[in-house]
């Protein structure tokens, strides 16, 4: 829920979430709950806009003890040139749910059971610029930095001798982050859009982020004709990445377990779609996925599809 009015001018929002969740496992069950209140007051003048306030949130589990977490936010932005330099600051946080839904949707080869917590962002400080440089270019770079408690990575569960899923390890984190965002845009009909990310992780326990990339880059366009034919297309980098396998040996008559650290080469790939929309209520469309026709791996002992394509009909009544 939200719940907003003016006072002297100024616009007071104050939303409200109660988020119950459910996790059933095999053979156990794990109840969580956030509840949080997030206050903040808007104000604006003739070049500039802000907002300051904060957010409150209680994290109720099942299996541990409650706890109370506060983040102050802000952010201000200050319109130099007339939208075409746009400086901006803010400090922010927050509490982030991972559930059975969340991270099945993110990594559809976890294992039952998991490790699950929810993940505290103490607080997030980034400073950007932003602005068109002209009527169809814009652009957007920033960075962040952050203090992130029980950030959640996925590593392939050592339970398993086959190592034929992904548990969690979560650890406190530092995070580092460069965005760049450039935007073409012609009337309806045309757009690109370029991004780019580095990240830099300072781990307080775990080796390496597992299988989170370094830095990644994509590219995307989209070509409207008239509103029936739509074409999409996507290239995308993503850099190294890092997971590690358990290695068993044996010494003194007992089994030693150690860890081998793989380094995970960066990944290349395209897709492209094309819809045909005969009226607003039925078009066909068919998605082209993997055109560099390679087999990389995402996730550790799991290669992706070749090329694969997609041909459909999509019907509304």
């Amino acid at each position: 829920g939200n719940f907003s009015g003016y006072y002297d001018k100024q616009l007071v929002n104050i939303p409200i979430l109660i988020d119950y969740y459910s996790n059933k496992f095999d053979t156990a069950k794990n109840n969580s709950t956030i509840i949080a209140l997030n206050p903040y007051i808007n104000s604006f003048g003739k070049k500039w806009n802000g907002y300051i306030g904060m957010n409150i949130a209680i994290d109720a589990e099942q299996n541990s003890n409650s706890r109370f977490l506060f983040y102050p936010t802000i952010d201000f932005n200050y319109n130099v040139v007339e939208n075409i330099i746009v400086p901006y600051a803010g400090l922010t946080g927050g509490l982030k749910r991972n559930s059975l839904n969340t991270l099945s949707a993110e990594n559809p080869f976890i294992v039952p059971n998991l490790n699950m917590k929810n993940t505290d962002t103490k607080f997030e400080i980034y400073v950007g610029i932003k602005g068109s440089i002209s009527r169809t270019v814009s652009y957007n770079a920033r960075t962040s930095f952050s203090k992130v408690n029980d950030m959640m990575f996925f590593v392939n569960d050592t339970s398993d001798v086959l190592k034929s899923g992904f548990n969690t390890v979560y650890d406190d984190v530092t995070l580092w982050n460069i965005h760049g965002e450039l935007q073409y845009q012609h009337t309806e009909k045309i757009k690109f859009i370029a991004k780019a990310d580095y990240n830099s992780y300072t781990m307080t326990n775990e080796l390496e982020p597992w299988h989170k990339p370094l830095w990644q880059t994509t590219l995307s366009a989209n070509y409207n004709l008239k509103n029936k034919i739509v074409v999409n297309a996507d290239v995308f980098l993503i850099g190294n990445r890092f997971s590690y396998s358990p290695v068993q040996g044996q010494g003194s008559g007992v089994t030693i377990v150690s860890t081998s650290i793989n380094d995970m080469k960066p990944i290349v790939d395209a897709n492209l779609g094309v819809e045909y929309r005969y009226s607003k209520k039925l078009s066909a469309f068919c998605h082209l996925n993997n055109l560099g026709f390679s087999r990389y791996y995402f996730w550790n002992n799991y290669p992706t599809y070749g090329f694969n394509f997609r041909l459909g009909l999509t019907v509304r009544f």
